[in-house]
């Protein structure tokens, strides 16, 4: 399950990251894996403050090539953020979660856990990337999209539009997961709100090449 951060002094944070970690550690009916996610019950996450402007120290992240580069605390959540990467302030990065290298976070996306987002990749508006899931390379999760269990998404891959990728998973090259075929960002935030089953990789699949998911498929193993 989820291993959740508390914050006693952020009365709003605490309630807000225990839905979110309960949500995320809600089994599927299909795959076994968390995925089946009513984002509706997940909140904003806002300061009850003004945000402290963040302090550098030198931290050494397992992934990086360079050793002891400049890094802060996310105001929002506690999470350790390279200095070279760049996090909107109202992204919740949990305390034990990681951002680094050139990787970017958008607005009201969600870092959780043990998560790690670095390289070039990106987590879009309203995406998540939570348990020991790891995103790197270009890769990018956007639009109320997901990443979580022990999932690896790389290269180019993108998850879209609350698409899933959980369990064992590895999407990497080219590959697209789309959630759910809309056409805006939009529609995509009121079928995560409102429908489940969108399109998943779980379970000990492979995905790469410029293979496709979409329209509500599953693929839970193989190559």
């Amino acid at each position: 399950g989820s291993t959740c951060g508390y914050y006693p002094h952020r009365s709003s944070q605490n309630q807000a990251l225990v839905r979110a970690c309960n949500l995320v550690a809600r089994p599927d009916s299909v795959t076994g894996y968390p995925g089946a996610i009513d984002l509706s019950e997940v909140a904003n996450f806002e300061l009850d403050s003004a945000p402290p402007s963040p302090k550098s120290f030198v931290y050494d992240f397992p992934y990086d090539a360079e050793k002891e580069v400049l890094a802060h605390f996310h105001p929002n959540g506690g999470g350790i953020v390279a200095d070279s990467a760049s996090v909107d302030v109202s992204a919740f990065v949990s305390e034990k979660a990681m951002v680094y290298d050139r990787a970017t976070v958008g607005p009201d996306a969600l870092i959780l856990d043990f998560a790690q987002v670095y390289g070039d990749s990106t987590v879009g508006p309203g995406g998540f990337v939570a348990d020991s899931a790891q995103l790197y390379g270009a890769a990018s999760v956007t639009d109320y999209a997901g990443v979580h269990t022990r999932a690896v998404v790389s290269g180019d891959a993108v998850i879209e539009c609350g698409g899933r990728v959980n369990g064992d998973a590895q999407v990497y090259e080219w590959a697209l997961v789309r959630g759910y075929d809309v056409k805006s960002a939009d529609e995509c935030r009121k079928y995560a709100y409102t429908v489940k089953g969108p399109s998943t990789v779980g379970g000990t699949a492979q995905v790469g090449g410029c293979t496709v998911v979409s329209g509500g498929d599953q693929v839970l193993d193989g190559v």
